[in-house]
């Protein structure tokens, strides 16, 4: 059962799988030749990258935040309330490293993986709010107080130069030199 929206475009009945209800005959004949095939080729690729999840090797946890190299052999993760976690074999094992246990709420990865860093907010006190960054994988990572601002959201350049984090009181700060200062 299909219901039209208030544009007259058909619109799937909640009921009806998601692939049925896009790419039904109905609505494939309304698009132009050049975006049906588009259409199609996006679904298709879409439907055999995301069909297969496999649980990594992680332990169960408060998890926040994920980042990984552009191939997907390292990752970081982050835990509201607990650690930064690494994996270089696309999560099969990870470990933990010399950043102290603070709510992390951010994680983000240069393309070859090497140049990391982490978000946390204010608690303890003591340490505010900011960022952590490591130039090897994750293996020793160092603080870099971002203006005691806590953010929610950390973005890498493919080389790891330019970060960039959202805080929490609606600002953008950018660093051009893997963090060092904002």
């Amino acid at each position: 059962m299909r219901a039209k929206s208030p544009a007259g475009t058909v619109r799937p009945d909640a009921q009806l799988p998601w692939r049925e209800s896009i790419l039904s005959f109905e609505n494939m004949k309304r698009l132009p030749d050049s975006l049906l095939l588009r259409t199609v080729l996006v679904f298709i690729s879409n439907c055999a990258l995301a069909q297969v999840w496999t649980p990594t090797g992680a332990p169960t946890n408060n998890w926040q935040a994920i980042a990984c190299s552009a191939d997907g052999s390292k990752l970081v993760a982050v835990v509201n309330g607990g650690r930064i976690y690494t994996s270089t074999n696309s999560g099969a094992a990870w470990t933990t490293n010399n950043a102290p246990s603070l709510s992390w709420l951010s994680a983000a990865s240069s393309a070859d993986g090497r140049i990391l860093a982490a978000g946390f907010s204010s608690a303890p006190a003591a340490f505010g709010g900011g960022v952590f960054t490591s130039t090897n994988s994750g293996a020793t990572w160092a603080s870099n107080n971002v203006v005691n601002r806590p953010g929610d959201s950390l973005a890498s350049s493919a080389d790891g130069s330019m970060l960039a984090e959202v805080t929490f009181d609606n600002r953008v700060l950018v660093s051009t030199n893997f963090g060092t200062t904002w």
